[in-house]
């Protein structure tokens, strides 16, 4: 059973103004980026966000040619940019984060683990809670970057493209409803994928029953809901809120206001909210428990 020496309580001399969960969070961003998966993957979502670029500049393009020419304004209308775009732009960006969670969450608590490392890391002034905060927000900053930064991109090039002087006030709303689609977004997956390092230390384990939750069983609540379907609709609109890729992307239309498509198989955001909630909670409780210190010496 180890021992977690905490002797270090009856210190009085002048400690660290830096908060003792900031080594902790800039350990884990420093790990990560010294993977080159993460660095690609990174690069590969930057994609879609340079496509949207590229359209906001030839959408605003047509604009400027537009006399009055029947031609051209039906051209110009096809290249309606609004909320409806950036969530179809920004879904891949959703994707993207999680597999960026998944490649950096997977080993974060799991290699510390295994290396026997928690022993080293509790034996200083830091508590369960510093080191799990830690861990969370350095995982939470990396996600984060994956689709905050690529909404305000998007948001900031149509309004500097855009020959509208109106337009900043007519999308003025725009970034706290994209800010909060990634900040829900971005805290789900990390503590979900944190979750899985703590109750599987082999990293690649971890990372296979993280895709294999969020990917499998979506699927697998799909097809109960798709036979559920047939008997009573209602029903099934609830289950599928129980998906969790579904879930997730019934509350990216629910914050961005963008209705469902009326050829899409309709998602609850009621139980999709609740089902993300109650899986964050379940979350924190694995993580507390499964790397609580056992034994110290005070």
């Amino acid at each position: 059973m180890p021992i977690y020496d905490l002797t270090y309580e009856g210190f009085r001399g002048q400690r660290s103004r830096t908060p003792v969960w900031f080594p902790i969070l800039e350990n884990t961003i420093l790990l990560a980026f010294r993977n080159r998966t993460l660095f690609w993957t990174y690069l590969i979502g930057a994609v879609p966000t340079l496509i949207a670029i590229v359209y906001l500049y030839l959408r605003y393009q047509i604009q400027a040619m537009d006399s009055g020419s029947g031609f051209r304004g039906r051209m110009g209308a096809m290249f309606v940019f609004e909320i409806k775009s950036y969530f179809q732009f920004l879904s891949s960006q959703g994707v993207v984060a999680m597999i960026i969670a998944g490649i950096v969450g997977s080993a974060a608590i799991g290699n510390d683990r295994r290396g026997n490392a928690l022993e080293a890391i509790f034996a200083r002034p830091v508590t369960l809670g510093s080191y799990l905060l830690g861990r969370w927000l350095g995982l939470f900053v990396l996600v984060l970057g994956a689709t905050l930064i690529p909404a305000l991109t998007i948001w900031y090039f149509d309004n500097a493209l855009s020959l509208d002087p109106d337009r900043l006030s007519k999308t003025l709303s725009y970034p706290i409803r994209l800010a909060a689609w990634s900040i829900v977004h971005s805290t789900s997956v990390s503590l979900l994928v944190l979750a899985f390092s703590a109750l599987i230390s082999r990293g690649w384990v971890a990372l296979a029953g993280y895709a294999g939750f969020a990917f499998i069983t979506s699927g697998l609540i799909g097809a109960l809901a798709a036979a559920v379907n047939r008997a009573y609709e209602p029903a099934a609109v609830y289950l599928r809120g129980f998906g969790y890729v579904e879930a997730l992307f019934q509350i990216q239309h629910a914050i961005l206001g963008v209705p469902e498509n009326l050829h899409s198989l309709k998602t609850s955001t009621l139980t999709s909210a609740i089902w993300l909630a109650f899986l964050a909670l379940v979350s924190i409780g694995v993580l507390v428990r499964k790397v609580r210190p056992i034994e110290v010496v005070s």
